[in-house]
């Protein structure tokens, strides 16, 4: 076990419960019960839900922890592209007009083509795997074989680390950043 000194729950705003299963079965990683171990919650995708979610599931959450823990607002947000050769570019500026094949195996692979979508792209191609998929050289080898003139392949952070390093130059890696909104607050209680 890795040593820490504060214990931060995250919570998925558009998903608030895990499916209320624990992992295998849901998307939980531990009982809902062991909020209370927490030292302060951060509802993370809050810019994907409205004002009113955010309410009610900080209301859901409040008597699940200790009195007093603090909650914190925090929006996931694309920053830039990365490419084979290395460079990289704002995403905006990079991906407005252009033709994409997206290549993922996280939880919410959705998710990811709407960000893409949002950025000006035009999604030809998804090809969506199971969260945490191990890709193969076979499988990126055929998704390549479809590529057509002009598309470029998109990617994750995650998935990049997950597909094979000699694939590594045939993709663009959108990378993105969590920002808390209560930054000031955020950084005061985890400096503490």
């Amino acid at each position: 076990a890795v040593g820490r000194d504060k214990n931060i729950l995250l919570v998925d705003a558009l998903d608030p419960f895990g499916g209320g299963k624990l992992f295998p079965a849901g998307r939980l990683r531990e009982p809902l019960s062991s909020a209370k171990r927490c030292g302060a919650v951060v509802i993370t995708r809050a810019d994907k839900a409205s004002p009113e979610v955010l309410l009610h599931i900080r209301s859901e959450y409040s008597h699940r922890v200790k009195y007093g823990t603090p909650f914190f607002t925090c929006d996931i947000v694309p920053e830039t592209v990365m490419e084979p050769s290395g460079g990289s570019q704002p995403a905006t500026e990079f991906l407005r007009g252009k033709n994409v094949r997206l290549v993922s195996g996280i939880a919410n692979p959705a998710q990811f083509e709407d960000t893409v979508r949002s950025l000006g792209a035009t999604v030809s191609a998804h090809h969506a795997f199971g969260d945490h998929h191990p890709f193969t050289a076979e499988e990126v080898q055929s998704i390549c074989g479809e590529l057509r003139e002009g598309e470029l392949l998109l990617t994750t952070q995650k998935d990049y680390m997950r597909l094979p390093q000699q694939s590594h130059d045939q993709f663009h890696l959108l990378t993105v950043a969590a920002r808390v909104r209560e930054e000031d607050e955020f950084k005061t209680w985890l400096l503490a």
